[in-house]
């Protein structure tokens, strides 16, 4: 039953199909962390949660994640790329956002100039 949850788990963190299989993906996990009784299932968990909370662009909630897994587990390999990827998204993120505000800005001192001569 175990081994079960955790492929389909997997599977809905890994989904491309759309945010909710990433919400009730985070929701299975988080019933199964609630009863795990092992460092290596408490790691696994961890790391599909992260993985979950990545792909439902919930880029806080993963990091957060990942840093408490990488606190258990310093040297998990896939952890440290997670986070490097989470960070990446990050950053990514946040680019987009500075262009969206630098047109927004752009358009709003061009409408302003417009509106000056006028007058």
């Amino acid at each position: 039953a175990y081994a079960a949850k955790i492929r389909l788990a997997w599977g809905l963190a890994h989904s491309q199909r759309g945010h909710e299989h990433h919400v009730r993906a985070l929701r299975l996990i988080e019933d199964m962390l609630h009863s795990a009784d092992n460092p290596q299932a408490v790691h696994e968990l961890l790391y599909l949660k992260a993985v979950a909370r990545l792909n439902a662009v919930d880029l806080i909630g993963a990091n957060k994640t990942v840093t408490e897994l990488l606190n258990l587990a310093p040297d998990s390999h896939q952890a440290l790329a997670l986070r490097d990827k989470i960070s990446s998204e990050t950053l990514k993120k946040g680019l987009i956002g500075l262009g969206i505000l630098a047109g927004a800005a752009a358009l709003c001192t061009i409408v302003g100039i417009r509106i000056a001569r006028r007058r």
